[in-house]
């Protein structure tokens, strides 16, 4: 005799299924750059935006089997992953809606007499309580598929312009309200198309700085990403007008790709690498030069990824006179922690003036809780470098909350940004 599956347990299998075999296929596509590029642009957009709401579902999930297990993305695991992941959603849901069934029943009726000289209580409102029980089940549902839309959908992709005015200390006359755009953290990959990071181009090409200046991860990882990747900044290198260019450091992803192939490709669009090396703005033809020959000046120096390369401020700094102001290029906002820039232990010469850091990296920590701040930061310092105007121990630091998402592809409270820089005489 044949069994026959109740029609609910029929129902959540069928949506374990379906969600299992969605996730998994969204994942593979967005993962595969020959594909994802092949298909346009809306296309690209629509599947990576899918498995970055399947991927934030699964999130803690996945950051156990990357962290605990070690485990990357093969078949097998993103199979698994999805299996226990949306199996947990169906039986939390289930559980839900067995709980509201059970609050709607009518509570059972009391057997015992009623004394004479007991009030005469009306029984509960039926209807009122199906009422209660289901506003309460409705509103925590809208909380939660808002807020996670919110994270997922929206303001990943809300991106804005953050401004900020800084004195620096020696600045020439003729420099003064030079205006820098910085971009960071583009992270082209799996997780952001390229029609994102070329409408954060666009806008930071509206702006008509005087110089762009990129801090880097430009890939999310692997070589199959960095020539396309350099090739959305080239509008910024033909910028004609005041502009003076554009000029570069590397990030940690791009290390985790490779450092050279993403240097030499940004170098053949006209991207100005200054990893551990500086350029000059000279401050009577006001333009961008490799050495400096004397007269007032401001200096553009870069260091290499704190995490993953090789910071060497006396390469960057070495030899540039004292008096002339400089703005450091540094991927990681933790180098503003450095014996190097901040003379303290450890420094194995001179320490060097910075007037000025600009730096991402943390990606503002993402999630950003009223009342709590960033949950996580990808800082050493904790919350200190997150994001925004900081005061570092020598110099401030300005830490953009840049374009792209990286291990998690969630923004709460924190939208994507490019920043615009006004430099002025102290």
């Amino acid at each position: 005799m044949r069994t026959r599956v109740p029609r609910r347990v029929g129902l959540a299998l069928g949506a374990w299924a379906i969600l299992t075999a969605a996730s998994t296929a969204a994942h593979r596509l967005a993962w595969n750059p020959s594909l994802t590029n092949a298909v346009g642009e809306r296309a690209e957009w629509l599947i990576k935006g899918a498995d970055n709401i399947f991927h934030a579902a699964s999130a803690p999930i996945w950051y156990s089997v990357w962290r605990v297990l070690g485990l990357h993305s093969s078949l097998a695991t993103v199979v698994a992953v999805n299996l226990v992941t949306w199996g947990a959603v169906v039986l939390i849901i289930a559980a839900l809606l067995t709980l509201r069934a059970r609050l709607h029943a009518r509570p059972p009726a009391d057997p015992a007499p009623r004394p004479e000289s007991a009030p005469d209580l009306q029984p509960a409102d039926p209807f009122r309580r199906r009422f209660l029980v289901d506003a309460t089940f409705l509103s925590g549902s809208l909380a939660v598929c808002g807020m996670g839309t919110s994270a997922s959908v929206f303001t990943p992709w809300s991106l804005v312009v953050r401004r900020y005015s800084v004195p620096i200390r020696g600045l020439p006359a003729s420099l003064d309200g030079l205006r820098l755009v910085q971009i960071t953290d583009t992270h082209l990959g799996p997780r952001i198309p390229g029609a994102f990071i070329t409408e954060a181009v666009d806008l930071a090409l509206s702006l008509k700085p005087d110089l762009f200046v990129l801090t880097g991860d430009y890939v999310h990882d692997g070589t199959r990403y960095i020539d396309r990747a350099a090739s959305l900044f080239a509008p910024l290198t033909q910028e004609s007008g005041n502009c003076l260019g554009v000029v570069g450091v590397l990030g940690n992803h791009d290390h985790y790709a490779d450092a050279r192939a993403v240097t030499a490709a940004m170098r053949s669009r006209a991207v100005r690498m200054i990893d551990n090396d500086r350029l000059f703005i000279d401050g009577a033809t006001r333009r961008l030069t490799t050495s400096h020959t004397g007269g007032p000046a401001l200096c553009i120096a870069g260091v290499d990824d704190l995490n993953t390369g090789e910071v060497r401020p006396d390469l960057a700094l070495g030899g540039v006179h004292d008096d002339m102001p400089r703005i450091m290029l540094a991927h990681t906002p933790d180098t503003a922690e450095i014996p190097a820039i901040t003379g303290g232990e450890g420094a194995l010469g001179p320490s060097h003036r910075v007037d000025l850091m600009l730096s991402g990296h943390t990606h503002g920590g993402q999630v950003r809780v009223p009342l709590l701040g960033t949950p996580v930061t990808l800082s050493r310092y904790g919350q200190r470098y997150a994001h925004g105007l900081v005061e570092g121990p020598a110099c401030p630091v300005i830490i953009s909350a840049g374009v792209g998402m990286s291990v998690f592809p969630v923004r709460f409270g924190v939208p994507p940004e490019i920043v615009e820089i006004t430099l002025t005489r102290a």
